[in-house]
């Protein structure tokens, strides 16, 4: 499958449930889904709103990299590298 051009969190979600959905987890485990998201100075409110749409099945985690609007349930980050920087970080640390 190849997709090319921006997506919205929805259609990105609903790729993410036909690839899970599409066969069934070794040995009755679970599957967890996280979305990780970069924040500087955007408005991050429609997380809400998707949150909602999909429950409490998805794990979101924000990592901020502004000191002045970080969004209350964020990870603060030193300002440096970019967005890649930040999913990085996610990585190693987890």
């Amino acid at each position: 499958m190849k997709f090319t051009g921006p997506f919205s969190m929805a259609s990105m979600l609903s790729m993410v449930d036909m690839i899970v959905g599409s066969s069934s987890p070794p040995f009755n485990d679970v599957i967890q889904v996280e979305a990780v998201l970069s924040h500087y100075d955007e408005d991050i409110s429609w997380i809400d709103d998707v949150r909602k749409e999909e429950g409490s099945s998805i794990q979101y985690t924000v990592y901020s990299k502004n000191n002045l609007t970080r969004p209350v349930e964020s990870i603060q980050l030193p300002n440096v590298g970019r967005e890649s920087h930040t999913y990085l970080h996610h990585i190693v640390q987890n």
